[in-house]
């Protein structure tokens, strides 16, 4: 088990790492949609009413998200970094501070602001995705992080992607826009031979950026729609970047 200490070092390695990376990329990098949880929804007979400086807004959102992340990351490893250790996978540790940090910011206490979802505590469980995971009490973060790891580890093993970048990525958009609109996502993105799932979204979301002939629905707005997955890409991707999880393993069977 590592202390405290350990966990704030391996932030620490993380936010420079990324910091370097940032710096040093010319243009920010291609992607798209992202959706926060307010709101009104985007589809009228099967197409999107964002526009490209939606979907643009949306990636500059979720690229200034990340250094945000990454610092308050260090602090909720340092608090939690021995629970997440006790429940590394499929989520390794450190992701899994990111999606803390953004979303309860390490308060086990926390209560999201819509209550017709009724997301509390550390991980932000909904009162469906309690259920699903068997948590009966979502402030409990004893309970709440394992049943959590067990919903990622569910939309993994339902979408079966071969590459662990994927893996993550899938599991990550389930609970950022929800298992059904990942589902219509994933349908509406094309098969690329010799493109992981990771890949093609990018460059779909980058094609598309005009408008999207999708059947998407819910309650976001088509530049929050963007940042939530355009943040799921940089997520997925830093940790296999950082080698938080290696790129050739299968999160499915973790």
């Amino acid at each position: 088990m590592k202390s405290g200490t350990t966990w704030i070092l391996l932030g620490l390695g993380a936010l420079v790492l990324w910091s370097r990376r940032s710096s040093a990329a010319s243009a920010p990098i291609p992607g798209g949609p992202v959706a926060e949880r307010e709101g009104v929804m985007v589809t009228t007979s099967g197409s999107w009413r964002g526009t490209r400086a939606d979907v643009e807004a949306g990636i500059r959102d979720a690229e200034a998200d990340m250094p945000v992340d990454q610092a308050r990351s260090v602090e909720v490893l340092a608090r939690w970094g021995d629970l997440f250790g006790r429940f590394p996978r499929p989520l390794p540790p450190q992701l899994l501070a990111l999606v803390v940090a953004r979303e309860s910011g390490g308060d086990p206490n926390a209560v999201s602001g819509d209550a017709t979802l009724g997301e509390k505590g550390l991980m932000q469980l909904s009162n469906d995705e309690a259920r699903a995971c068997g948590v009966s009490d979502p402030f409990n973060p004893d309970l709440a992080v394992p049943g959590a790891q067990q919903l990622y580890r569910a939309a993994m093993r339902t979408y079966g992607e071969p590459d662990a970048e994927s893996q993550l990525l899938t599991a990550l958009l389930s609970r950022s826009i929800g298992l059904g609109d990942t589902r219509r996502l994933r349908a509406v993105v094309p098969a690329v031979v010799g493109m992981t799932f990771a890949q093609r979204l990018r460059m779909w979301l980058e094609d598309h950026a005009q408008g999207m002939p999708t059947t998407l629905a819910g309650r976001v707005t088509a530049r929050q729609f963007a940042r939530r997955v355009y943040r799921g890409i940089l997520r997925a991707e830093q940790s296999v970047l950082l080698g938080w999880v290696s790129a050739d393993a299968d999160l499915r069977t973790a």
